[in-house]
């Protein structure tokens, strides 16, 4: 059976609160190890390596219990599946984690997210180019202890604004940890700047959403929200969207309700509000258009990763991830017309938009 050529890198593979690492056949929960190996630890990487799809149960006996009997697979494979979810504090009635398709094998059902391979560490911007009249910010994907709300990453303009980069400290609310984000929009700033939008995950592996009010400092959290995934805001910043199990909802800041918008990917990477009024979504295959008041959301011709709106609503900023350099491209196209792109630079992170600052 010949290899896959891997990168030179460990991928770390981070889901609820676990940690785990390819390479090593660690298990971390919070950062500390977990006693797991053999046949569950083993049955623990092959189901995370193709995360939400069917592993068949033959495909475990081939893999894992080539010269056993029949019987001994299946007391086998059920007896590891059992200390596998031990260690996870799973349930095979209501998993969390690892779900049984009776009869066929198991599911990996959680969000899975691979961690960046290293900190993202605050660079000199670039020289500006010659014309435009903004610029981009550089944002971490991760958000840990300490939170660096914007740095400069690159610049258009012909005469550089000189402006020190806001910098402030976001701890976990109490019984509550942050996590790194890697496939998924952990903390939004709203339009105006004065609000943070973050996700934090509680002893049982769920995440809620919590605002903080930068002026006052307050932090609370949005009681609607738990198990959400992904945080953006809303138009005008007057509500906050969030997935949740494969639905797009909206919420008010003050609100102790929510409303489901539609169906959208699981693994839903960020959305945004259309000139138009309607919504854009974007997942790993494709980008989506959902009515502003929810219903089925429709495939459009342009895939934008992580995008957002430009000044003006002509043209939209995204990014892509280059797996053959391992960075990400930023790049901005008018909306719907995919030969208008246009790339500004290559990142180590994706990139937030913010104005520029007036003397």
């Amino acid at each position: 059976m010949g290899t896959q050529p891997r990168p030179a890198a460990a991928r770390r593979l981070l889901f609820g609160p676990f940690e785990f690492r390819e390479i090593s056949g660690d298990l971390l929960k919070h950062g500390t190890r977990i006693r797991l190996q053999g046949q569950p630890l083993q049955i623990l990487g092959m189901l995370l390596s193709r995360p939400g799809e069917l592993v068949s149960r033959e495909e475990f006996q081939a893999e894992l219990w080539q010269d056993s009997t029949f019987v001994d697979f299946e007391h086998g494979l059920n007896a590891a599946v059992n200390r596998l979810r031990q260690a996870l504090g799973d349930s095979a009635d209501r998993p969390r984690y690892v779900e049984t398709v009776p009869g066929r094998g198991y599911r990996f059902i959680a969000p899975v997210e691979i961690a960046a391979p290293r900190p993202v560490a605050a660079m000199p911007a670039p020289p500006p180019a010659p014309r435009g009249r903004w610029r981009l910010w550089a944002a971490g994907t991760g958000l840990a202890a300490a939170l660096v709300g914007a740095f400069v990453a690159g610049t258009l303009r012909t005469e550089r604004v000189q402006a020190p980069p806001m910098q402030f400290t976001v701890s976990p609310p109490e019984g509550f940890v942050l996590e790194p984000a890697a496939a998924r929009q952990s903390i939004a700033l709203s339009p105006d700047g004065s609000h943070l939008a973050f996700t934090a995950l509680d002893a049982s592996g769920l995440y809620s959403v919590f605002v903080r009010d930068l002026r006052s400092g307050e932090t609370r959290m949005l009681p609607a929200t738990r198990g959400a995934h992904s945080v953006m805001w809303g138009p005008g910043g007057r509500s906050l969207l969030y997935t949740l199990r494969g639905g797009l909802y909206r919420t008010g800041l003050s609100e102790s309700a929510a409303q489901m918008l539609g169906d959208v990917p699981v693994f839903l990477y960020a959305a945004m509000a259309l000139p138009n009024g309607n919504i854009l979504v974007a997942g790993p295959e494709a980008s989506l258009e959902l009515p502003r008041n929810g219903g089925t959301p429709t495939k459009i011709n342009a895939h934008y990763r992580w995008p957002q709106l430009m000044p003006g609503g002509l043209r939209v900023l995204y990014s892509d991830f280059d797996t053959t350099t391992g960075r990400h491209r930023i790049r901005t196209a008018e909306l719907g017309k995919p030969d208008t792109m246009r790339e500004l630079l290559e990142s180590d992170s994706r990139a937030i938009y913010a104005p520029s600052v007036k003397d």
